[in-house]
C-alpha cells in the first residue's frame, strides 16, 4: 500500500533521514523567502510613509 501511494506521489517512499533533510531544506528555503519578502515590505512601507509625510508637510506649509 505504501509503495502504491508513493508511486502516485501521495506519500514519499524516502527514508526518514532523507525526508527530514528534504523538509529542513524546504523549511530553510521558506525562511529565506519570507525574510526577503519582509525586507521588501519594509522598504515599500518606508517609501510610502516618506511620501505621506512629504504630502502632509506640503499641505501644512501652504
Amino acid at each position: 500500500m505504501r509503495q502504491q501511494l508513493g508511486k502516485l506521489g501521495i506519500i514519499s517512499t524516502a527514508q526518514p533521514e532523507q525526508l527530514r533533510d528534504e523538509q529542513q531544506k524546504q523549511l530553510q528555503d521558506i525562511r529565506v523567502e519570507f525574510a526577503n519578502q519582509m525586507k521588501q515590505l519594509q522598504r515599500q512601507n518606508r517609501r510610502y510613509l516618506e511620501l505621506l509625510l512629504d504630502m502632509l508637510e506640503r499641505g501644512v506649509n501652504r
